[in-house]
């Protein structure tokens, strides 16, 4: 008869992996609403997006998952933003700051410097964005977050008229394989090249990629993209 420690080790030996299979399932479902609040944001359906950001956070609350819970936040923060929430905007990322400070948390800072970049970049403060979105880049390689970094860094090219710069980034935008965002990135991308074109008096390739951008926003349902 084995002894009976050795059965409570085994017992304890099971039990962990299904304990680590049960939290990964509960990052994914965060995750999941996360995306789902993504897609919604980019088709400006923007009540199904909080809608969807307010059930991971009431998860990441539930598990104690202080990383998802800045993720939360900073999604909110996104959000707000977009629709030119600036208070509330500033609200959650305040939140993230009280939490991030406590936490090992590259990808989380570098998020949280992102967004300090877009504020900065609304009021005007363009050299600032910069500076701060040099901060952000150098603190985690995700995909999605540097495609956006690559984003808002042309857009202020464009306004300190670095235009080569923003030419460069937009078209790397153009053939973009991110994860999350790819079409809308693309999209995005497209407007930017029309801005441009239209800031160096280039119209007829401005109308072209206005024009590209219109049939793909259609396309892929980003209605809002086209008026921005």
């Amino acid at each position: 008869m084995r002894p009976p420690i050795f059965s409570w080790v085994l017992i304890l030996m099971l039990a962990l992996p299904v304990s680590g299979q049960h939290r990964s399932y509960e990052e994914k479902e965060i995750e999941n609403f996360l995306q789902q609040s993504r897609e919604y944001s980019q088709q400006n359906k923007m009540d199904l997006a909080l809608e969807a950001l307010d059930k991971a956070t009431a998860l990441a609350e539930e598990k104690e998952n202080a990383k998802a819970l800045v993720d939360c936040y900073h999604k909110f923060a996104l959000l707000y933003l977009k629709l030119d929430k600036r208070a509330t905007t500033i609200f959650y990322w305040d939140r993230a700051t009280v939490m991030i400070k406590d936490l090992a948390y590259p990808y989380g800072n570098a998020v949280h410097k992102y967004i300090e970049a877009l504020l900065l970049y609304h009021s005007g403060n363009n050299f600032q964005a910069i500076y701060m979105l040099n901060e952000a880049r150098q603190l985690s390689n995700d995909r999605n977050l540097l495609a956006n970094i690559v984003l808002l860094e042309a857009n202020i090219y464009i306004n300190i008229e670095k235009y080569d710069n923003a030419r460069t980034n937009f078209n790397s935008l153009l053939i973009n394989n991110d994860t999350y965002e790819q079409e809308y990135l693309m999209v995005k991308a497209y407007m930017g090249l029309t801005r441009l074109n239209f800031k160096i008096q280039d119209y007829q390739e401005a109308i072209r990629y206005g024009t590209t951008a219109l049939e793909l926003a259609q396309e892929y349902q980003f209605s809002k993209e086209i008026f921005e």
